[in-house]
This record gives C-alpha cells, sequence and structure tokens, in this order.
C-alpha cells in the first residue's frame, strides 16, 4: 500500500511563518551591529585553533615517536639470536658477534639512535654499537664499561618484563661538563629475559632527540606564531632563541617562567588553554610523552634523587607553546566590514526559508508523534511475544520495562513494578527471595565492570520446578562512562542446554575410562602374543639346526617362510604397541632444541646412513619447541628413516632437513629424491597398515607414518606429503611456536 505524501495545511503553516520570521528580521537588526565583532573573533580564534591544531599534531609526534622508540627497544630485547644465545651456556661468542652485527644493522636503519647496548645483571656492557657521524660501529671489548653505579641501569635492572624505563629530555653530559655542541638525548632501557624468564640483562638505547626538536621546529615553523617547548619546571627545550634553550642546565640560565611570569602559573597547572595579554595571545597544551613508561630523572648531578624528585618524574609533561604577536590579530578585526551587507542579506534570506521550513517541519512534527506512539505500541508487542526475559532498569536500579515472559517468570504478572527496586518488589511478594538476592549482586557486578556481564542463575518458577537461565546485563552509562543512564536485562532458559552438557560431559569421562582399559588391554594382549611368537621362531630355529641336513629345499624354505612370518608379526606387534603408548599421560612435554632431537635421530639412523650411502643436510633455523623429547626423536626417525628406504634404484639418497617459521608454528620440512607417490595416494599413506609396496621390495609393517601423524596431533601440529613419482617426496610438518 502506498502512502499519500502529507498535504502541508497552508493556513497553519502560514500564520505561523510570519511570526517566526518578524523574530528573525529583528534579531538580524542586532546582529548587524554585533557581526564585526563576532566575525573579528571568529578570525581570531580560528588563527588560534589552527595554532593548537598544530601544537596538537607536535604533541602527536612526539608521542608517536616515543612510542616507536619504546616498540623498537622492546622487540631488540626479543631479538631471536639474542634469545638463543641467552639460553646457551657454551659457544656464546659467536651468536655475540651477531647480535652486535644485527645492532649495526639497527643502529643504520633508523640513524637515530647515538648508542644501543646490551648490559648483563652486573652492569658490565657486553655489546655497544655506537653512531658517530652517520657510520654505526661496534665498540671493541676492551673500550666496554661498567654502568653498574648509572642511575639508568638502577632503574631498569629492577623492572619487570616489557616494562621501559624513559629519561628525560636533557643535554649530554660528559666528565662532569655540558658536551658541545649540544647534544639532547632522551635514555631508555628494558631488562632482557631468557626463554625460561630469567632475568639476563639489560638493553639500552640512546635517543639522539635533536631529530624531536627538528620535528618540532618543523611542525611549528608552519604557523604564524613564534613555536616553543618547555620543560615541565618551565625551562626552554625549544626556545624562540637558541640561546634560550636548556637553561636549567647552567647555572642561573634564562626559563619563560621568568620571563612570563603572569603566564607561566596557569600554563603548568593547565592541560591546555589561551591566554591573553597586552602582547598579544599565547595558545599552549601539555604533552606527556613517557605516559605509560616507567621514568627516572638524572640532571647531571652526584647527589642522589629525593623520592619527590621520583615521583615528579614519572609525572613530568612538556609544554608546546605559541606566542601569536599582537599586530598579527590586530589585522584580523579589520578584515570582515566589507562582508557585513552580504551577511545581513544572507541572514534574512535564510532566516525566510528557515521559517518556512520550521513552520512545516512542526506541523509534520505533531503528526510523527501519534506515528511514534503506534510503533512503541508495535514494539511493547514484539518484546512481549518473545520467550525470553527482557527487562530494563534505570540507573538507580528501578524497573521500567519488563515483558510478559519475564514479569510471569519473576512473579509481577499483577503488580504495578513500574519505577520499584528490587528490594520493594520482595517485599510485596513480586520477587523469590533468591532471585532478589541474586539481582541484587550480579547488578552490582556488571556496574563494576562497566562491561556486559553474563552469568548464570537457577530461577524458582512460581508454577513448577526450577529452571536454569543464562542471564545478560548490559550496564549504560552517560559518555563521561561513569554516571549510570541504565541496565538491559536478558535471559534465556537453557535447561535443556545444561542437561545435554552434562550428559555429555558422563559420556567423555566414560570414553576416557574406556580407552584407559584398552591401552591396558593392548600392552598386555601384546606381550601375551609376542611370546608363543618368540618360542615359534625358537623351536623352527632349533629344528633347522637339527635337522637341517636331512630336510629338502622344500621343507627348508618353508621352515624359512614361517620364521619370516613369526617375526614380521613380532614387528608388527611390537609396533602396535609403540603407537598405542604415543600420547600417554606419563609421556610430558618440555621446552627443548629441535636440533637436538634431530641428531639423537641421525645417531640412531647412523648404520643405516652410512649402508646406504645417502647424504644428509640439515638447514635453517634451531627453534625452540614444546614437545616430548623420545615422541620427536621417533617422528625424525621415523620421516628420515623412509627417506633413505624408498631410495631410487642406482641414485644414492639424498635428504634435506630445512626448519623456517610461518607466523605462529615452526615447519619441519624432510626432502628426499627418492620414488616418489602418487597424488592419489597422499592420504593413505598415513593411515594404519598401508602399504604402497610389496614386502619384497621394500620392509615395513605400515605404521610407521601413522604413528608419525599420531606424534604431530598430540603437539598440536599439521603434517602432509608433496611428491612427484620418480623425483622425490617431501614431508611436512608443524610444531606452534613458543
Amino acid at each position: 500500500m502506498i502512502q499519500a505524501r502529507p498535504q502541508v495545511r497552508t493556513g497553519i503553516v502560514s500564520r505561523e511563518f510570519l511570526l517566526l520570521f518578524g523574530a528573525i528580521a529583528l534579531v538580524a537588526s542586532a546582529v548587524l551591529g554585533a557581526y564585526h565583532y563576532l566575525t573579528s573573533s571568529m578570525a581570531v580564534d580560528a588563527v588560534t585553533q589552527r595554532e593548537a591544531s598544530r601544537i596538537e599534531l607536535a604533541g602527536s609526534a612526539a608521542e608517536r615517536t616515543l612510542e616507536l622508540i619504546t616498540t623498537d627497544l622492546l622487540v631488540l630485547a626479543k631479538n631471536n639470536t639474542l634469545q638463543q644465545l641467552l639460553l646457551r651456556s657454551k659457544n656464546q661468542m659467536p651468536l655475540w658477534a651477531q647480535v652486535a652485527q644485527e645492532l649495526v644493522l639497527v643502529s643504520r636503519q633508523k640513524g637515530i639512535y647515538d648508542q644501543i647496548r646490551f648490559l648483563d645483571t652486573g652492569g658490565m656492557e657486553v655489546v655497544r654499537v655506537n653512531y658517530d657521524g652517520g657510520t654505526p660501529s661496534i665498540v671493541a671489548p676492551h673500550l666496554l664499561q661498567n654502568k653498574a653505579g648509572r642511575y639508568y641501569f638502577k632503574d631498569s635492572i629492577v623492572l619487570s618484563k616489557e616494562e621501559v624505563f624513559v629519561s628525560p629530555l636533557d643535554l649530554n653530559v660528559e666528565h662532569g661538563r655540558v658536551e658541545r655542541p649540544f647534544k639532547p638525548m632522551i635514555r631508555l632501557a628494558t631488562p632482557v629475559f631468557d626463554g625460561r624468564g630469567r632475568k639476563r640483562g639489560v638493553l639500552i638505547v640512546n635517543y639522539s632527540a635533536a631529530h624531536l626538536l627538528d620535528l618540532f621546529q618543523e611542525i611549528l615553523g608552519r604557523g604564524k606564531g613564534h613555536g616553543m617547548v618547555l620543560n615541565g619546571d618551565g625551562y626552554w627545550l625549544l626556545g624562540p632563541d637558541d640561546d634560550k634553550a636548556w637553561g636549567f642546565m647552567f647555572e642561573n640560565g634564562p626559563s619563560f617562567a621568568s620571563t612570563y611570569p603572569e603566564a607561566w602559573p596557569q600554563i603548568r597547572d593547565q592541560e591546555t588553554g589561551r591566554i591573553r595579554s597586552g602582547n598579544g595571545e599565547i595558545v599552549f597544551a601539555t604533552v606527556r610523552p613517557l605516559r605509560g613508561a616507567v621514568t627516572s630523572v638524572e640532571r647531571s648531578r652526584p647527589e642522589p634523587l629525593s623520592a619527590q624528585e621520583k615521583s615528579a618524574a614519572r609525572t613530568y609533561a612538556w609544554k608546546i607553546v605559541s606566542h601569536l604577536d599582537r599586530d598579527l590579530l590586530a589585522d584580523h578585526y579589520t578584515s570582515s566590514l566589507p562582508l557585513l551587507l552580504v551577511l545581513l542579506a544572507a541572514l534574512l534570506t535564510l532566516g525566510g526559508v528557515a521559517s518556512w521550513a520550521i513552520a512545516v517541519g512542526r506541523d509534520q512534527k505533531r503528526r510523527h508523534e501519534a506515528e511514534i506512539l503506534s510503533q512503541r505500541d508495535w514494539l511493547n508487542t514484539l518484546i512481549n511475544a518473545m520467550p525470553d526475559i527482557v527487562c530494563l532498569k534505570d540507573g538507580e536500579g528501578r524497573w521500567m520495562v519488563a515483558n510478559d515472559f519475564a514479569r510471569k517468570l519473576l512473579w509481577l504478572p499483577d503488580l504495578d513494578y513500574r519505577g520499584l527496586t528490587d528490594e520493594e518488589l520482595a517485599t510485596k511478594g513480586g520477587l523469590h527471595e533468591a532471585t532478589f538476592l541474586s539481582s541484587m549482586a550480579t547488578d552490582e557486578k556488571a556496574w563494576r565492570s562497566g562491561m556486559t556481564f553474563r552469568y548464570e542463575e537457577k530461577i524458582a518458577q512460581p508454577d513448577g520446578p526450577s529452571r536454569i537461565f543464562e542471564m545478560i546485563k548490559v550496564p549504560l552509562l552517560e559518555a563521561d562512562g561513569e554516571t549510570r543512564r541504565g541496565m538491559v536485562v536478558i535471559g534465556r532458559d537453557i535447561t535443556r542446554r545444561k542437561e545435554a552438557e552434562t550428559e555429555v560431559a558422563t559420556a567423555l569421562e566414560e570414553a576416557e575410562r574406556s580407552n584407559t582399559e584398552l591401552e591396558q588391554f593392548a600392552y598386555a594382549a601384546s606381550h601375551d602374543l609376542r611370546e608363543p611368537l618368540r618360542m615359534i621362531n625358537s623351536y623352527l630355529k632349533l629344528l633347522t639346526r637339527r635337522l637341517g641336513n636331512e630336510l629338502d629345499t622344500d621343507a627348508n624354505e618353508y621352515i624359512d617362510f614361517a620364521v619370516d612370518g613369526a617375526q614380521r608379526m613380532d614387528a608388527m606387534i611390537n609396533d602396535l604397541l609403540a603407537y598405542s603408548r604415543i600420547g600417554r599421560r606419563d609421556a610430558g612435554m618440555e621446552p627443548l632444541f629441535a636440533r637436538e632431537s634431530l641428531e639423537e635421530a641421525l645417531t640412531n639412523l647412523a648404520v643405516a646412513i652410512d649402508e646406504s650411502g645417502a647424504k644428509i643436510t640439515v638447514e635453517g633455523e634451531d627453534p625452540v619447541v614444546e614437545a616430548n623429547p623420545n615422541e620427536l626423536t621417533r617422528l625424525f626417525q621415523n620421516l628420515i628413516g623412509n627417506a633413505i628406504k624408498y631410495q631410487a634404484p642406482g641414485r644414492p639418497p639424498e635428504v634435506t632437513i630445512d626448519i623456517s617459521r610461518r607466523e605462529e608454528e615452526w615447519l619441519f620440512a624432510i626432502k628426499d629424491n627418492g620414488i616418489g607417490i602418487e597424488e592419489k595416494d597422499f592420504d593413505r599413506v598415513f593411515m594404519i597398515f598401508q602399504r604402497l609396496h610389496g614386502r619384497s621390495e621394500y620392509e615395513g609393517t605400515g605404521i610407521g607414518l601413522a604413528a608419525c601423524k599420531k606424534i604431530v596431533e598430540r603437539h598440536q601440529g599439521r603434517i602432509w606429503v608433496d611428491s612427484r613419482p620418480g623425483e622425490g617426496s617431501t614431508f611436512t610438518f608443524s610444531l606452534p611456536a613458543q
């Protein structure tokens, strides 16, 4: 059904239009006299706002710079080579050299770090890279120093993991004197932990803050004011003149606070603002570049810092200031006069259009209100049709809305619940006592968390047994994030789901018990089966020794067949027993170097490697993985053993083991030049007892790759094969990265 467009009721709208337009005309006359002041103020405000935007941009750049440097520092602390080195106790020198080269690469790429160094827990420099004249260099070992007594080592060595020490911005001091030419500096440090969580030292970078000051100069220099950067004590870090900066580093040095004594208290005590004076206008903002970092202060002096000074260092800030001259602002007070008449005409035109639009809008509003009332009735019908609890409370916990299902479930159908609290409803018999107490407690938890709160509750029914509900409480807060506005309460009956979960848990417990019994049965059965096989094998060999000369060729061949069958059956039972033991509870996991298990597997295969003339190559990294040592060794041994066994005729085996990382997992690829596998058999080779070749061609029980798959899956990994017949195969498995 297409609704007709509402017709404008001309008489009513015209009367309202004349009243509105007359009022606008009177206001326009007053605006004409005030327009000059208004436009001038707006122009000045625009200038100051642009200056404030530049100041905000400069502050954001400072915070972003410190954040990027902090990120660099934390990334360097987790350097893979450094972490491997810290876990090893022998043959560390090659890795230290590699760490130094990697730090040189970082220094060259970044070009902003005056020094990068690693200190051990005793404060001794182990590696230091200096950046001089655009060229990074590694400091010779005999020039490394012990920095145990320096403040930045003392403050950073006590930090926890991923906490960062950041020093204040000041000038570099050498031998008790300010270094010239001036070298602004910020030091950042973080403790370094090895893979076992032990603190092994401190990583420190000296950031050349001249880059940051140049960035301030570039951003602030685009404006019309005089840009300045002040520290928390009112001294210039970047001043209108070079000779005014860094006054706090010298006795009786100049400061902004002493030059502008009337403006400084307000700048010091407020985050942002504008100050008008006889010399013009000052726009300022506060930057806290060390937010989130653990900080300390060193004023280039020998005496220790007091507790108050250290507390202040953790809250100090920079003030970015722009001073707009009085002459510059005066120009804006005379620039708006030519627009005065144009503005008046525009106001009258817009006033007429707006008056007509408002008059029409008021007429439509009255009709829309009637439509809203209709929609509210429809919404109430929809909520009442829902088979869930749907309620709404105000910020004081008083009930505002409850659908029919909720009123029936909570014993409210005959009560006027609106405006009542849970306690008042319980007093009037509208809430079961247990429901009332739970509602009060969970409301408070939801308010405290400020987020959606989920819980399960058993609610007594007025006409039947209690039911279990999944309750969701969503606190509604005002824009300030603290003032309580209301709370949405939704509940769904999950009694049947909880009963199903109980049934599933019981079934899982029964399956676990059954698996344990099957494991015990497999062990006992394999032991009992192997004993008769050993007896058959022994007596057949005894029969051969005693009657070997009396038996004909066929009889000896039959005995050989029987002995071979018994031996193959024994090998199959032994492999089945080993397969069943994979993933037993007593086979624990532990962090280990993957190559240790690989080397052990190669040692076990030494005879096969020697007899086949195989060439084994190991490439890639040596990661630390969480694994069972025996199972990981068996995994390598099975895959490498297959690569040697399934060799192409007339072609010596060549096996390459490559270890690499991809996202959150380590990949181990075993590549050979053997006979290869058809694509249709890629999945089949990992099934138990599935052999692709006869026993006359290649020995085996068909269990090895199935065991590999079971080991990998137990370690939360994957295994797959890529192959081309006649060219070789690559078996790849993955393990989660630590």
